[in-house]
């Protein structure tokens, strides 16, 4: 077994880190406290007290913190818009209930999520699909 004072120069003291920092010229040891600073200046955060500790993302203290079901809400606002459009125009159209017909006569165990949102929208708005 290796003893731990063959591998480390125990010679090694604090009076020689505090040299080596004197022997620095002035300027230079500033300089690296500054660097420190900024470096301490960009420390990072994970995440708040009242957030799970799932939700907790890598960040810097400089960036704002924003609920994470507020930017899924966001981020999900224009997909659901987006379907409701889709929805609205295939709703009269004969073809959906074709399909349908074909998936109840193949035995399908769950008709598509596209066929039940078609459902949902011409039970919500049945006048915009008689006019159509």
């Amino acid at each position: 077994m290796i003893h731990a004072s063959t591998i480390f120069d125990t010679n090694f003291t604090r009076t020689d880190t505090a040299q080596v920092s004197s022997s620095l010229p002035r300027s230079k040891r500033f300089s690296t406290q500054s660097n420190l600073r900024q470096s301490q200046a960009r420390n990072s955060r994970y995440g708040a007290w009242y957030l799970p500790k799932n939700l907790w993302q890598h960040s810097l203290k400089t960036d704002e913190l924003q609920d994470p079901k507020v930017l899924q809400a966001e981020r999900e606002d224009p997909l659901r818009k987006r379907e409701e459009q889709m929805n609205s125009r295939l709703a009269p159209l004969h073809g959906i209930d074709a399909f349908k017909e074909y998936l109840v006569e193949k035995n399908v165990r769950r008709l598509p999520k596209l066929i039940t949102d078609v459902e949902q929208y011409r039970l919500d708005n049945p006048r915009e699909v008689a006019n159509a």
